[in-house]
């Protein structure tokens, strides 16, 4: 499942670089919490999931009329790692 989730994370990457150069401070919010988070499924520790999965929810809510791809891949990520657990 982790490969899923990195697998996802790579989508999420390619359309965050999809987005239209206005809206710039959404791609840098978004590149830093995919940093964030491929830095911490690295890590593997349990206590450090859970305090990305309120950032993501608030990425897919600020996100879900603007960028319905991206919503749909955080979506995705968030279930993955629910799915195991997290």
């Amino acid at each position: 499942m982790r490969e899923s989730v990195k697998e996802s994370l790579e989508e999420l990457k390619a359309e965050i670089a999809n987005l239209d150069d206005g809206d710039s401070d959404s791609q840098d919010k978004l590149n830093a919490l995919v940093k964030d988070l491929e830095i911490e499924i690295d890590s593997r520790e349990q206590d450090v999931f859970d305090d990305f999965m309120d950032p993501l929810k608030d990425s897919v809510s600020n996100f879900e009329t603007s960028h319905p791809k991206i919503t749909s891949i955080i979506n995705n990520i968030m279930s993955t790692l629910s799915g195991i657990g997290i």
